[in-house]
C-alpha cells in the first residue's frame, strides 16, 4: 500500500501545481479548478499522514486493515485522481522574455483542457475523492481516539499488573461453561472431502475478508450444522494463526443438554478466551472479581469493549442457537456484538435452524445462507459411501452395497442425521433381504426413524439402554452440561442397580457393548482431562423424540 500512497501524493501536487498555475496565469479561469486545487492540496497532506502508520503497530495495522484492499479508498483515491490528472495538460515552461510565446502556449493550454467539455468528469471523479477521503479521515479519528482512549486507560492503571496465578483466578471466575468438549466431539464426527463448499461462496468470502460482519448459516434439523461449523473454526483457527498475535477466533457451542440461557455463558465463555490471549485483567474486571460478584451481560460486554484494545480482529463462532432456552435474550447480545461500534473488531458467524424467531432477528443484521442445496446432498453421498466401504457386510455384495448408498443418499433430504440413523438401523440386520426390504421402506421424517430404531433393539438390550437415556438425561438436568458423565459409571451403576440378576464378576458389559446397543441415540466422546468417553445424547433430534408425544409408544421406555 505504501506504493499507492505515494502515487497519491505526486499525482496530488501534480494535480495541484496545473490549477495553482491556472488560476494565477488566467484572468478568466473556470472557477472549479479552484476547489479542484483545495481539495487535492487537503488530500495531500491526509496521504501524508498515512506514511506515519507502522505495520507492525498493533492500532496503525487495524487501520491500515481497513484502507487496504482493491476496493478501499486508498486504491479508489489512486484511480480517481489517475483520471483527474488525464484531464489537465503538461505544464508549459516558457522564459520571462519570451511573453509571446508565453500567451501562446497558455492560450494552448486553456484549449487542450477543454474545460465546458470535462467539467462535469472533473466534478464526478472530485465527488470520488472527497468520499474516499471522508473514509480514510474517519479511519484516521478513529485511530486517534483509540490511542486517545489508550492513554487514558494507562493513566487510569486500566490493566492491572498481577502475577500468573492471580491471573489465572480471574479467567477461571470468568468462564462458566466450556464448549471444548462439545468441538472436539463434532471434529471426531467431520468426514474427509465434506463441508468445503462453503470455502467457495461468496458469503464466506465476504465475511472472512470482513466485507460482511456478520453470516448466519441455517438449515433443516439434522442437516450437519454442527459439524460444518467445526470445520469452519478449524478453517478460521488455521487463518488467525497465519496472520499474527492480534487476530484470533473465539468459538461457543449452544447444547440442549446445558439445559440453559446460553447468553450469559457464551459472553463469559469469550471474554475468557481473549483475556487469556492478550493474557491482561482490565480494572473492570478486577474490582467486579475481588468484590466476590458474578459478572452480568452489561459487565461482560464492558469488559469484552476493553479487552478489544488488544485485538485487531475477533472472529466469533456460535453454533446452535436454537438449543438455548430464552434464546431473545442470545439473539439481543449477537444484535449488540454486530451493531454495537465499540465491537466493531467482531465478525460473527451463527448457525442453526431456521426458527421464525431467529431468522427475524438474524435477518436484521446478519447476511444468510441456507444449507438447503445440492453441495450438503452430495457431501451426505459422500458420508454415506465411505460408512458403507468400511462395513464389512457390504463388501461381499458390491451390488447391495451400490443400491444401499444410492437409496441412503437420496432419501436424506438434506439431513446428515437421518443418514447416520439409517445407516445404524442396517448396522443391526444380518440378511440381504432384509436390508432390501429395510430400504424399501424408509422412514420419512427422524420420528419415524427414531421408532424404527427403538423396534429394532432386542429385549436383552432394552434394559441397559433405558438405564442409559434415563442416567444421561437426568445428568444433563442436574448439572446442565457443566459435569461430563463417565460412561464407566453408566456400566458400573447399571450392574449395582440390576441387584442379585447380575454379578460384576459375570458381566460381559463393557463400552463396547454398550456403544453396539445404544447405537445413534447415545455418543461417547473422549473426556479432556483423562482421556476417558463420556456420555451424551446424541444429537438435539434424539431429546426431542425422548420428550414428545411419539416416544410414548415405545412403552418399554
Amino acid at each position: 500500500m505504501a506504493d499507492s500512497i505515494s502515487a497519491v501524493i505526486q499525482l496530488a501536487e501534480r494535480v495541484a501545481s496545473v490549477c495553482k498555475w491556472l488560476t494565477e496565469t488566467v484572468q478568466d479561469y473556470p472557477r472549479d479548478l479552484r476547489l479542484i486545487f483545495v481539495e487535492t492540496g487537503s488530500l495531500k497532506v491526509i496521504f501524508e499522514s498515512l506514511r506515519f502508520l507502522k505495520e507492525d503497530d498493533p492500532g496503525d495495522s487495524a487501520t491500515l486493515r481497513r484502507l487496504r484492499g482493491s476496493n478501499g479508498p486508498v486504491e479508489g483515491c489512486k484511480a480517481a485522481m489517475n483520471q483527474l490528472d488525464q484531464l489537465f495538460p503538461s505544464l508549459p515552461t516558457p522564459s520571462p522574455e519570451h511573453k509571446g510565446a508565453k500567451r501562446q502556449k497558455i492560450q494552448t493550454t486553456l484549449t487542450r483542457l477543454a474545460w465546458p467539455l470535462n467539467a462535469n468528469r472533473a466534478r464526478k471523479l472530485l465527488d470520488e475523492i472527497m468520499c474516499h477521503k471522508s473514509t480514510i479521515n474517519v479511519a484516521l479519528q478513529g485511530q486517534l481516539l483509540t490511542e486517545f482512549r489508550n492513554v487514558k486507560y494507562q493513566l487510569n492503571e486500566v490493566h492491572i499488573i498481577l502475577d500468573a496465578s492471580e491471573k489465572r483466578k480471574v479467567y477461571e471466575w470468568c468462564q462458566d461453561t466450556n464448549p471444548s468438549l462439545s468441538h472436539n466431539a463434532a471434529k471426531g464426527l467431520y468426514e474427509d472431502n465434506t463441508g468445503d463448499w462453503i470455502f467457495r461462496t461468496s458469503d464466506w468470502d465476504d465475511w472472512i475478508n470482513i466485507r460482511t460482519r456478520a453470516l448466519w448459516i441455517h438449515g433443516i434439523p439434522g442437516a450437519g450444522k454442527t459439524i460444518l461449523a467445526a470445520h469452519i473454526i478449524e478453517k478460521t483457527l488455521s487463518i488467525c494463526k497465519a496472520e499474527d498475535k492480534h487476530t484470533t477466533c473465539v468459538y461457543y457451542y449452544c447444547y440442549h443438554g446445558h439445559n440453559q440461557d446460553e447468553s450469559v455463558p457464551f459472553l463469559r465463555w469469550l471474554v475468557s478466551q481473549l483475556l487469556r490471549e492478550a493474557d491482561v485483567v482490565p480494572t473492570i474486571a478486577w474490582k467486579v472479581y475481588t468484590k466476590s460478584l458474578e459478572p452480568d451481560k452489561t459487565l461482560l460486554l464492558d469488559v469484552l469493549h476493553a479487552i478489544l484494545d488488544s485485538f485487531d480482529l475477533v472472529y466469533v463462532a456460535i453454533d446452535a442457537l436454537d438449543e438455548s432456552q430464552s434464546r431473545q435474550n442470545l439473539l439481543s447480545v449477537l444484535n449488540a456484538l454486530v451493531t454495537d461500534p465499540r465491537f466493531l473488531k467482531i465478525q460473527l458467524l451463527a448457525t442453526s435452524r431456521e426458527n421464525s424467531d431467529i431468522e427475524l432477528e438474524m435477518g436484521r443484521f446478519s447476511q444468510s445462507l441456507s444449507m438447503s442445496n445440492c453441495y450438503v446432498e452430495a457431501d451426505i453421498g459422500i458420508y454415506v459411501a465411505a460408512k458403507i466401504t468400511a462395513e464389512a457386510k457390504f463388501k461381499r455384495s458390491l451390488d447391495l452395497r451400490t443400491e444401499v448408498e444410492a437409496t441412503l443418499s437420496t432419501g436424506a433430504k438434506g439431513m446428515f442425521r437421518w443418514a447416520v440413523c439409517q445407516l445404524d438401523i442396517l448396522r443391526r440386520l444380518y440378511h440381504q433381504l432384509k436390508i432390501r426390504e429395510a430400504i424399501k421402506s424408509l422412514p420419512k421424517d427422524m420420528d419415524e426413524t427414531y421408532e424404527r430404531i427403538f423396534s429394532y433393539i432386542t429385549d436383552e438390550e432394552k434394559e441397559i439402554v433405558r438405564h442409559t437415556l434415563h442416567w444421561v438425561c437426568f445428568h444433563d438436568f442436574l448439572w446442565k452440561g457443566s459435569v461430563p458423565l463417565p460412561a464407566k459409571i453408566l456400566i458400573d451403576a447399571y450392574i449395582a442397580l440390576s441387584k442379585g440378576r447380575l454379578n460384576s464378576d459375570d458381566s460381559l458389559y463393557d463400552l463396547e457393548t454398550l456403544k453396539d446397543s445404544c447405537g445413534c441415540l447415545v455418543s461417547f466422546p473422549h473426556g479432556e482431562e483423562d482421556q476417558s468417553h463420556l456420555a451424551n445424547i446424541a444429537h438435539y433430534t434424539v431429546r426431542e423424540f425422548l420428550e414428545s408425544d411419539q416416544s410414548s409408544s415405545t412403552s418399554w421406555f
